[in-house]
């Protein structure tokens, strides 16, 4: 099982957190990184309440970061050359177990993260242009309300 860390690119690097707001004029909120990865049952539970607080301190710091949960091993890709390699280049070889295709389109139906292949590909096409970073740009200065 890979999973890529995509949203890590939006969280801030550990040394970024410690930043004034006269430092950095925009800096969206994002958890403080744990100090190590969490024991199986604590990673449950915080899972339950914001996945994104499970991430490490090496989840920010290393481009790939191996670990496992009960039910598998995971990569957890970061860095971006990784990233566009399982997801455009190369993506017929990494693709979802059972148990990800299950847990996915139970929520999701045919979305984005439960779709591979070609539909996935239509699917990605459909919503780039709302993660263009000039959209982004956009959405971030409206949400401050400049």
């Amino acid at each position: 099982m890979i999973a890529t860390g995509g949203i890590v690119h939006m969280l801030q690097a550990p040394e970024l957190i410690e930043r004034s707001a006269a430092e950095c004029p925009y800096c969206p909120p994002a958890p403080k990184p744990q100090t190590r990865p969490l024991q199986p049952l604590a990673l449950l539970r915080t899972l339950k309440r914001n996945p994104l607080e499970c991430w490490a301190a090496p989840h920010f710091e290393q481009p790939i970061v191996a670990g496992g949960l009960p039910i598998g091993h995971v990569l957890l890709v970061h860095e971006p050359g990784a990233i566009r390699r399982v997801l455009l280049e190369n993506a017929a070889n990494y693709r979802k177990d059972r148990l990800q295709r299950r847990v996915l389109s139970a929520g999701l139906s045919d979305g984005l993260l439960s779709a591979e292949g070609e539909q996935w590909r239509i699917q990605r096409r459909v919503i780039a242009p709302m993660f263009a970073r000039r959209t982004v740009m956009d959405f971030a200065w409206r949400r401050r309300g400049l």
